[in-house]
């Protein structure tokens, strides 16, 4: 950012005088306003678009997470399951033993 007095004596340099000077100056002051608008919305655009991305991302890890508590979930179902069937089939395999024996007692008798 130029000072007053360094757009003054940049505007001499230039040969400006009088009031073509001071438009000078107020330009050159316009123009640096301008520029550090655009450069503060820049940045603002900057820091929205890295927002939107770590969002994004956010996102994208929630669902990733979601997904594999579902696949785990799915998972202890399935084992469950099995479990229960195999337990069933040994249940079954225990009922049919106790009959056979059962039976043979009773035909030795």
């Amino acid at each position: 950012m130029s000072s007053i007095s360094e757009l003054v004596e940049l505007g001499k340099q230039l040969g400006y005088e009088g009031e073509t000077l001071q438009q000078f100056v107020k330009d050159e002051q316009n123009g640096e306003r301008e520029r550090r608008a655009e450069e503060r919305e820049r940045l603002a655009e900057e820091r929205e678009a890295e927002k939107e991305r770590i969002q994004a991302e956010r996102d994208k890890l929630e669902l990733s997470a979601r997904i594999e508590k579902e696949r785990l979930q799915e998972a202890r179902e399935a084992e469950k399951e099995r479990f229960q069937r195999e337990q069933e089939a040994e249940r079954e395999k225990l009922e049919v033993s106790a009959r056979i024996e059962r039976e043979k007692i009773v035909r030795k008798d």
